[in-house]
């Protein structure tokens, strides 16, 4: 069981609430939706896409993150990321 740390924050802004998706940072990436999450007054975030922030751009909701962004979180999983020596 790869249970990772998230929490749902609430947010108004400009009179409008907001549900902001907050995931710890963790191994266990790439993090995706095995349910459909269907917020009260916005587009829904289908299951099986995997999303991504890259500086400032978010990945759009009816789309995975590029390849490239993907295999960077497998890295991380893998933990090829790391110098020989952190491997190890």
């Amino acid at each position: 069981n790869n249970q990772i740390k998230i929490s749902i924050q609430t947010e108004t802004i400009d009179n409008k609430e907001i549900d902001i998706l907050i995931i710890h940072d963790t191994d266990k990436v790439p993090v995706f939706l095995t349910k459909d999450y269907k917020p009260k007054k916005d587009t829904a975030l289908p299951k099986g896409l995997i999303y991504a922030r890259n500086g400032s751009i978010n990945t759009p909701k009816d789309s995975s993150a590029p390849f490239e962004l993907i295999n960077e979180l497998f890295q991380k999983f893998n933990h090829t990321d790391l110098n020989i020596k952190e491997q190890y």
